[in-house]
């Protein structure tokens, strides 16, 4: 394999929540054209982006990550609509919005905090959770009618989070995240 795999941990949506985001994504197909819609199996919510890792940095992380969890619990998700990255008239990322909760901001830190400890150097910017449902918009869209469209979709009631992962990227794979280590919060 000559291409190079990037990493990143990320919570695991429980198979509930992905069934009832495909099933969003399957209304919003029917309004708006993206370039590549996500595999349901690859739904999540990315707590620490590291790019390409060396294995030893991946080890360090995981060992600190799984020290600090004993002080942790699962954590519950409530998924309040749809937003966008990009320009509203033609997003770059499609997404289901996360409600970050005091929890999943610790949970998050603390993943954070792990990677930084063992030399990743990660972005700073701000903690937006949410869920990439799609990429790169290929129409013109009127701004806020996805935010819009999002309050009309089916509500989808709270999940449980029960754990963390680290996943790799494997862009000639479907699903392309391949789950390597998994945390479980509380335990």
């Amino acid at each position: 394999m000559n291409r190079r795999s990037h990493f990143f941990f990320a919570l695991e949506l429980p198979n509930a929540c992905k069934d009832e985001l495909e099933g969003w994504a399957g209304k919003i197909k029917e309004a708006y054209s993206f370039k590549s819609w996500v595999h349901p199996l690859d739904y999540h919510i990315t707590l620490a982006f590291l790019g390409a890792a060396q294995e030893e940095r991946l080890k360090t992380a995981c060992d600190v990550i799984e020290a600090s969890l004993t002080e942790s619990e699962p954590l519950m998700l409530r998924i309040n609509g749809l937003g966008t990255f990009g320009q509203k008239e033609s997003p770059r990322i499609l997404w289901a919005d996360a409600e970050a909760t005091k929890e999943m901001r610790h949970i998050r830190k603390m993943v954070y905090d792990a990677c930084l400890e063992a030399g990743f150097e990660l972005d700073a910017k701000p903690f937006v959770p949410h869920i990439t449902l799609a990429r790169r918009s290929k129409n013109a869209i009127e701004p806020n009618s996805i935010i819009e469209r999002g309050r009309e979709l089916p509500a989808i009631e709270a999940q449980k989070i029960e754990h963390i992962v680290l996943y790799r990227t494997d862009t000639e794979k479907l699903p392309k995240y391949e789950p390597l280590v998994r945390f479980t919060l509380g335990g």
